[in-house]
Parts: C-alpha cells; structure tokens; sequence
C-alpha cells in the first residue's frame, strides 16, 4: 500500500504478478487498474493503442 496526503493505492500481487490496482483519491470516486498481462486483451477499438499500460474501470455496484 502507498499512501499520501491525495491518493491511497493498493496493489494485488498474485505469484509475482501485479493483478489488480486500487487507486482512491482524497475526495474522489475509487477506481480499479487492471494491468495488461500476456493472457489479457485490453485493447480498446480496432488499433489497441493502450500498450503496456493497464485498463482504468470504475465499480458500478459493491455489495
């Protein structure tokens, strides 16, 4: 966990790897990153030109 005065970030580490970030802003509405493996697609539209960075989505529902 990294925390400052603006932001708090949670990472999920499975086997080494980086699975899931949680990210929540000081004030702001918390979202997930979900970092692009070599099993995951997260291209968005017909070029893909996220590269190596990770999916940022929002959770809509939390129960």
């Amino acid at each position: 966990m990294i925390e400052d005065r603006f932001t708090r970030i949670e990472e999920l580490h499975e086997r080494g790897e980086v699975r899931r970030i949680q990210v929540q802003p000081r004030g702001g509405a918390a979202y997930e990153i979900l970092p692009a493996t070599g099993g995951r697609d997260i291209s968005s539209g017909a070029q893909g030109g996220r590269g190596a960075a990770g999916q940022r989505v929002w959770p809509l529902l939390s129960f």
